[in-house]
C-alpha cells in the first residue's frame, strides 16, 4: 500500500501541484478531511472559549487562502492545538479582545522568518526535541479538558465540579465519546472513515435520546433573530486599531509577545514538518535524496528550502486574513494531511474541497451542531492528548538514558553514552519547559541542550 501511495505524484499532477486527472478521487479525498475536521474546529474554538463557528471558519480561511498563496500541494492546514493551547491563556486572563492582536503578531513574526528564509532550521529540531514537545502539547490539551467537568466560576473565582447528576452524565458522555473514537476504526474497513465525527454524532443521540442532564454547543448570538444561514458567514472585522487591545499600542503587544512568539514558532515547526511529510509520501524526499546521492557536494539546496519558506509565508498569509475576519488561525496539520494523502488527494483541489465542503456542511447544520453535548468534543480531545503523548518515545529516551548511566559507571565510555544521556535530557527539559513555560521557549531550549550537551558529557562525564 506504501508503494501505492508513493509512486509517481508527477502523474496526478501538473507543475503548480493542481491536480488534473482523477478528480473524483480528490474531491473525495479533501470531503474525508473536511468531516474529520469539523469536530476538532469545534473543540479547539472551545478550548479557546469562542464561539464554534470561529474554529470551523479559521480552518476554512487558512486552507483556502494558505493554497491559492502556494501551500505544499496536498498539505491540509486549519486551526490546531498548537495554536489554541497558548491562545486560551491569554483570552482567560485578558479577554477575547486579545485575541486578534496575539494572532496578528504570530503572523508577523511568521511572515519575518519567511522573509528570512528561515525554513532550512527545521533541520535543528531532532526527534528528543520533537517528542519533548509533543509531550507539553499532549498534557495541556489534556489539562484543557477538565473544565468540561466544573461549574462557571462563583464571584469569588473559584471553580467546583458540576452537581452529582449532571457530572455523572457529563462523565458518561465523554466516556462513551473517547471508547467509540477508540474502538471504531479498528471495526471499521480502511482508515478514511471520519470516526471521530461518527463518534460524536452516537454520543449526541444518546444525550438526547436519555435527555442527560448535559451542556451544549452554542454557535453564533442566541440573542439574535436572524437564523439565517448567511448570518453564520464570517464578519470583516479588520485590525484592532483602538481601545485597550488596540495592536498599536505597545502595551498591549508586550501581553501578548510571549503567547505570540510561542504560537509563531509552533506553527512555523508544524507547517515545516507536514511539508516534509507530503515530500516523504510522494517521493520527493527519495528523489533529494537520490540527487544529492548522484551530485556529491554540488547539490543545491536553494529549490527545496525555498518550497518550505514558500509554504511558510502561505500559512503567515492565510492566518492574517483568518484574524481580519475574526478567526484565530492554525497551521499545517500532520494527520490531516496525512488522512488526506490515505484517501487519494495529492493535489491542491483536495486541499480546496476540504476548505469549500467544511464550510457548507457547516452553513447549513448550525441547527445540528446546538444540539451536540460538550462533553463529546472533550471526549475526542482526551483521546487525542493521549495520543499525542509520545510514551514509547519518552520510554525509550529514558532506558537509552539509564544504560548510559549505568556505562558510565563501569568506565565504558563512549559518544553513544553521552548522545543518549544527552537526548533524554533535552526531552524531558523541552517537555517540562513547553507545558510550564511556553512551547516555543521549551522548542528553543530543546534544541541548544540536544546540540550543546553531548560535548559537555564527553568532557565532564
Amino acid at each position: 500500500a506504501d508503494e501505492v501511495l508513493l509512486n509517481n505524484n508527477n502523474e496526478n499532477s501538473n507543475g503548480s501541484g493542481v491536480v488534473t486527472a482523477n478528480l473524483v478521487p480528490e474531491v473525495l479525498a479533501g470531503m474525508t478531511v473536511a468531516l474529520a475536521s469539523i469536530p476538532s474546529s469545534i473543540a479547539f474554538a472551545s478550548i479557546a472559549g469562542v464561539d464554534p463557528m470561529v474554529g470551523v471558519w479559521s480552518s476554512v480561511i487558512l486552507g483556502s487562502i494558505s493554497s491559492f498563496a502556494g501551500m505544499r500541494a496536498g498539505l491540509i492546514a486549519g486551526s490546531a492545538g498548537v495554536v489554541v493551547v497558548p491562545l486560551a491563556t491569554v483570552i482567560s486572563s485578558y479577554g477575547p479582545q486579545y485575541m486578534a492582536p496575539t494572532v496578528i503578531l504570530a503572523c508577523l513574526m511568521e511572515f519575518i522568518f519567511s522573509f528570512a528564509k528561515g525554513g532550512k532550521l527545521i533541520n535543528y529540531v531532532s526527534d528528543p526535541v520533537m517528542s519533548g514537545f509533543l509531550n507539553g502539547l499532549g498534557c495541556l490539551l489534556l489539562k484543557s479538558q477538565f473544565k468540561v467537568f466544573m461549574s462557571p466560576a462563583s464571584s469569588d473565582g473559584v471553580l467546583s465540579l458540576l452537581p452529582k447528576p449532571e457530572l455523572m452524565a457529563t462523565a458518561g458522555v465523554t466516556a462513551l465519546t473517547g471508547a467509540l473514537s477508540l474502538l471504531l476504526p479498528m471495526i471499521l474497513p480502511g482508515n478514511a472513515w471520519p470516526t471521530s465525527l461518527m463518534a460524536i454524532a452516537a454520543a449526541t443521540v444518546a444525550a438526547q435520546v436519555f435527555d442527560l442532564p448535559v451542556q451544549f454547543l452554542t454557535v453564533g448570538d442566541n440573542s439574535s433573530s436572524d437564523n439565517s444561514w448567511y448570518s453564520l458567514l464570517p464578519k470583516f472585522v479588520g485590525l484592532p486599531t483602538s481601545g485597550e487591545a488596540s495592536v498599536l499600542s505597545t502595551k498591549t503587544l508586550k501581553l501578548v509577545a510571549p503567547a505570540a512568539f510561542s504560537i509563531a514558532v509552533i506553527s512555523l515547526l508544524e507547517t515545516l514538518l507536514a511539508v516534509k511529510v507530503v515530500d516523504d509520501a510522494d517521493g520527493t524526499s527519495a528523489a533529494r535524496k537520490e540527487q544529492k546521492k548522484n551530485a556529491g557536494g554540488t547539490y543545491n539546496v536553494t529549490a527545496e528550502n525555498n518550497a518550505l519558506d514558500k509554504s511558510c509565508m502561505s500559512m503567515a498569509l492565510g492566518n492574517t486574513v483568518s484574524a481580519l475576519f475574526g478567526g484565530f488561525g492554525g497551521c499545517g496539520l500532520i494527520p490531516q494531511t496525512l488522512l488526506n494523502i490515505q484517501s487519494g488527494g495529492r493535489g491542491t483541489i483536495s486541499v480546496l474541497s476540504y476548505a469549500f465542503i467544511m464550510a457548507v456542511s457547516i452553513l447549513f447544520s448550525s441547527s445540528l451542531i446546538k444540539m451536540v453535548p460538550t462533553s463529546t468534543l472533550a471526549g475526542v480531545m482526551i483521546l487525542v492528548a493521549l495520543r499525542t503523548i509520545q510514551w514509547k518515545p519518552t520510554a525509550h529516551a529514558l532506558n537509552g538514558a539509564l544504560n548510559s548511566m549505568k556505562s558510565t559507571r563501569t568506565n565504558e565510555k563512549g559518544s553513544n553514552n553521552s548522545d543518549a544521556l544527552a537526548s533524554f535530557v533535552a526531552l524531558a527539559a523541552s517537555s517540562f519547559v513547553c507545558y510550564n513555560v511556553d512551547m516555543g521557549s521549551g522548542i528553543i531550549l530543546g534544541v541548544l541542550l540536544d546540540k550543546m550537551l553531548p560535548t559537555v558529557f564527553d568532557r565532564f562525564v
